[in-house]
């Protein structure tokens, strides 16, 4: 059975936005028999927040939650089931008590003197024009960039080889990102890598590619061409694997990179980059975006990273059906290609 995650705040300081950080998902008893240690740091602000929206937090939950959506876009399969059954072998099942399958890995993560700040969620300028807006609406309590948090990975299974999860857990993190906007580069970090390499871009491409075919099944199988690295197979059920990744240009500042993708996001705006419902009538409020802009530090500074996830056609299609026109057509490469 899956335990909840414990959040505990210590050593809080006279300043409101600065406190230490310990996070643990599980009680360690015994000796812990394997771990190892990843230092994350922001490259970009990070919206994530529990019950209370106004003290931001780095959520162990989150980063499970990461790990998972991770393995998942990285399988190929036609058989979702037995693909659910091997993510429940890697993580953990929480079901009936009978059914219920313990995560042979766990998480600790700790951070001192976490900082925050009000900062603006959207930046590009044209959201000042949006109805009824107000600028207060779009002011958020984030944590800022430079914020360092140390995590472990851990386990007491002797026989459990960590390899795989570090390698899963580096990919998590140079294509993906955790928190509010997380699929419009927020939320990113920067780490030293065991097996993905943030040296050159093609330093960083050919190791993200031997990690990549080392995590997926025998079904998949990525091969590069330039500066994109492909799925080269597809399959024939729906839902959300890579289909590409694709590394941008170098941006000079956090801030010009988030204001070109929400500028993007604005100006792109499509149903093929997901869509929020707006009848009440309609069963499915929310489309997430199938294409997923993160943030890597290389040594020459800032670059965005697109995964480009297989989109769900029948979903798009039938918001299409009633939805406004001139968002019907797909824009997704005219998004893409104006971050890169």
């Amino acid at each position: 059975m899956l335990v909840f995650d414990k959040f505990q705040l210590e050593n809080v300081t006279k300043a409101k936005n600065i406190f230490t950080i310990v996070e643990t998902d599980y009680t360690m008893e015994g000796v812990c028999l394997k771990e190892y240690k990843y230092t994350l740091k922001t490259i970009t602000r990070l919206y994530s927040h529990g019950s209370n929206k106004n003290v931001p937090e780095f959520r162990v939950s989150e980063l499970k939650a990461l790990l998972r959506f991770t393995y998942r876009s990285i399988q190929l399969t036609d058989d979702i089931k037995k693909l659910l059954e091997m993510e429940h072998d890697l993580f953990g099942k929480a079901a009936e008590k009978e059914n219920s399958k313990a995560s042979p890995i766990r998480f600790r993560m700790i951070s001192d003197k976490v900082i925050t700040d009000k900062q603006k969620l959207l930046l590009h300028d044209e959201v000042r024009n949006k109805h009824n807006y107000k600028e207060s609406n779009n002011m958020k309590t984030m944590i800022s960039t430079n914020n360092s948090f140390a995590v472990w990975l851990r386990t007491l299974d002797d026989s459990l080889s960590l390899e795989y999860y570090q390698k899963l857990f580096e990919l998590a993190f140079a294509l993906y990102g955790m928190g509010g906007r997380a699929r419009r580069a927020r939320g990113s970090f920067s780490f030293s890598g065991e097996y993905i390499s943030f040296g050159s871009q093609e330093d960083f491409l050919r190791s993200l590619l031997s990690v990549l075919n080392d995590v997926a099944n025998k079904d998949s199988q990525f091969v590069r061409e330039e500066n994109t690295i492909i799925h080269s197979k597809t399959s024939c059920v729906v839902y959300p694997y890579i289909e590409y990744i694709k590394i941008g240009r170098r941006y000079n500042s956090e801030q010009a990179l988030l204001k070109t993708v929400d500028r993007a996001s604005h100006y792109q705006d499509c149903y093929y980059t997901g869509y929020v419902g707006m009848n009440k009538n309609e069963k499915l409020k929310r489309y997430a975006s199938p294409v997923y802009v993160s943030a890597i530090l290389l040594e020459d500074g800032l670059h965005p990273i697109i995964t480009s996830l297989k989109a769900d056609e029948e979903l798009i299609r039938k918001k299409k059906e009633d939805g406004i026109a001139v968002k019907a057509k797909d824009k997704r490469v005219e998004f893409i290609n104006e971050i890169l």
